[in-house]
C-alpha cells in the first residue's frame, strides 16, 4: 500500500462510510499495532470513522439559544 496524501482521504471516506452503514468508529479492519501500512491505514480509518460520529452526535443534541452576557 501506499502511504500518500490520496491514500488517507480514502481511508478516511472507508471509516465514515462503514461508522454512517453502523460499525462502530474503532472496528477498523486495519492492525493498530501492525506494520507501517497497517498502523497507517488503522489510523485514518478510525479518524473517518471518528469524524462521522462527531458529526451525528452534533446532529442529535438540539440546538440552545445563547443568553449572550
Amino acid at each position: 500500500m501506499q502511504l500518500d496524501r490520496q491514500t488517507a482521504p480514502d481511508l478516511m471516506g472507508e471509516g465514515n462510510a462503514a461508522f454512517r452503514q453502523g460499525d462502530p468508529y474503532d472496528a477498523s479492519p486495519y492492525i493498530r499495532y501492525g506494520y507501517a501500512d497497517q498502523q497507517f491505514s488503522y489510523r485514518f480509518w478510525t479518524k473517518g470513522g471518528s469524524a462521522a460520529q462527531t458529526e451525528h452526535d452534533s446532529a442529535q443534541q438540539p440546538a440552545r439559544d445563547s443568553a449572550g452576557q
